[in-house]
């Protein structure tokens, strides 16, 4: 039976800023950006996603998981990565590598996460998403959504 995924990536964040002025007075201000992209079932037909807890590197081979239903998944191009660093205090790396799928991003802090929304070519050279702990052992949430 084929699998058919309908996804959609959102994001918002939402700041309240305050100032104090001359004469006693206080400038406060909202910003607020919202970011919504939905997928067409072409644009993303697999959908992989699974918590990693480990206090050394972990290796994600993007050409050789298993979906939620015990199905093999080899990933061609990636559409969007979503990690989130479930640890309170221990900041992860990911990325870099041998045949990394990018270069090392910024560390990502405790409790952190990064959204990575593009287009990006899975290949013999460009197919391991690293994640580095700092520190600890720390649980990451990937999601990982292309074709």
């Amino acid at each position: 039976m084929a699998t058919t995924i309908s996804a959609t990536v959102n994001s918002t964040t939402t700041a309240l800023f305050q100032s104090g002025q001359p004469f006693n007075t206080t400038f406060t201000g909202n910003v607020s950006k919202s970011f919504v992209l939905p997928f067409t079932s072409v644009q993303v037909t697999k959908l992989f996603f699974n918590t990693y807890a480990s206090g050394s590197p972990t290796s994600i081979d993007l050409t050789s998981l298993t979906d939620a239903y015990g199905n093999p998944i080899s990933f061609a191009t990636i559409r969007h990565i979503m990690l989130v660093n479930n640890d309170a205090t221990n900041s992860v790396t990911v990325g870099g590598g041998t045949n990394g799928l990018v270069a090392a991003l910024p560390p990502i802090i405790g409790g952190g996460a990064v959204n990575l929304t593009t287009t990006l070519a899975v290949d013999g050279t460009h197919k391991i998403l690293l994640i580095t702990p700092a520190a600890g052992t720390p649980s990451v949430d990937v999601v990982v959504m292309g074709v």
